[in-house]
């Protein structure tokens, strides 16, 4: 089974992101789900407005990585996209037990001695590797 079956199989319900006005909003993703091109050519799932979920509402996130380290610091894809949309999470500060959960997705060897970071960069409470998971502090 697939890490989404099994998620479903306990279940979690599980969402994709979805570009809204330079923010990030969340789509269910099932098995019924449908497909479209959306911006950049990525494939996004069909929704309806009403029933997309805001980062708020989250548990967990999963964030693809470009790079990370183990002081939370991370590289993603360059867009600010996941900065702006939990940027809420700024104001209660690390080490909260603040939701959503924020664990970074990337290959060991993108493991970075340190990741230069702004004031504005979201932190990664974790990090979950093709070899390893990290929890971070």
């Amino acid at each position: 089974a697939s890490s989404l079956q099994w998620l479903r199989e306990q279940n979690h319900s599980t969402y994709l992101p979805i570009v809204r006005h330079k923010h990030l909003m969340f789509a269910k993703l099932d098995d019924d789900t449908q497909f479209t091109t959306g911006k950049y050519n990525i494939d996004i799932p069909v929704y309806c407005e009403d029933t997309l979920l805001q980062a708020a509402q989250l548990d967990i996130v999963l964030l693809p990585l470009v790079g990370f380290d183990l002081q939370g610091g991370r590289i993603g894809m360059g867009g600010g996209y996941y900065d702006r949309t939990f940027a809420f999470l700024m104001e209660n500060k690390r080490g909260t037990t603040a939701k959503p959960l924020m664990l970074g997705v990337a290959h060991e060897f993108q493991r970075q001695q340190k990741i230069p970071v702004e004031h504005w960069d979201v932190p990664i409470a974790g990090a979950i590797t093709d070899q390893a998971s990290y929890s971070i502090s």
